[in-house]
Parts: structure tokens; sequence; C-alpha cells
């Protein structure tokens, strides 16, 4: 079975593939969806786009680690390794500016630091957690 292609600009020689046994009327609605979930994220007054690390932090990661139900102990540890370490550092960026080499040079950092190994992986363990709260959150918001 081959998927059905249907163009959808000649001049620009673009085409979309659907899958087998799509609809005329299911090909025309899939744009429309897509637009729709677009312009929903677009007009929402919840998402800021160009919030900064230190902003997410104190919102949308705060609320990821309640869902999660994370242990008091931990959120505070978190707290302690943002105000110290990750905020100063970039806690002003905004989320889209923060590249791979921010986060390397921020572990660099620590691993010259007299921290511990437990140390370095709970700041790695929070920034892969901090992460995951910013995909969750648009994913939540693409979604309803």
């Amino acid at each position: 079975m081959c998927a059905r292609i249907v163009e959808t600009n000649r001049l620009a020689g673009l085409q979309r593939v659907l899958p087998v046994g799509t609809t005329p009327q299911e090909a025309e609605a899939i744009p429309v969806k897509r637009m729709e979930v677009i312009n929903k994220l677009n007009n929402s007054l919840l998402i800021q786009p160009a919030m900064t690390l230190e902003q997410s932090a104190k919102t949308l990661w705060v609320d990821y680690q309640k869902e999660r139900a994370t242990e008091e102990s931990t959120v505070y540890s978190y707290q302690s390794m943002l105000t110290s370490l990750v905020f100063p550092s970039f806690g002003s960026l905004r989320l889209d500016r923060i590249t791979p080499q921010h986060l390397t040079r921020l572990m660099k950092a620590a691993r010259e630091k007299p921290y511990s190994s437990k140390y370095r992986l709970n700041l790695f363990s929070m920034e892969t957690s901090s992460i995951r709260a910013r995909h969750c959150d648009l994913e939540r918001r693409i979604n309803h």
C-alpha cells in the first residue's frame, strides 16, 4: 500500500503525504485543524513565547513539580541550585535562546567547583526536568 500524495502548491512544488484511505474531505480538514492549533497557541494569553528561564522556573516548572508530586526536599534542593548556579548564569535568557552550550558550560562550572557528584547529578536532573516541564506545557496547550 502506498500513501496518497496530494499536491498543495504546484508553483513551490510542495506536497503533503496522507495516509492511505484518506478521503478528500479528511484531506481538506487536516490543514484547517493544524491552523486552529497554531492560532490557538498564537492567541493564547497564557503562552509567553519570550519567557525567560527564571520566569519559567517560577511558573511552569513549579506547576510541573506539583503535578509530578516531587518531594519537598527535592524542590528545595532544585530551588537552591537555580538561585545559586543557574539564574546568575542564564536566568535572564529567553528559553528559546538557551543552547546546549549554555548547559554544558553550567555543568563544567559545577565540576570545577567543589560540588559532589550527587549534587551535579541533581543539577543535571533538574535541567532535564525543567526542559520536560516546558515541553509538557506546550504539548498540553496544543492538545486542548
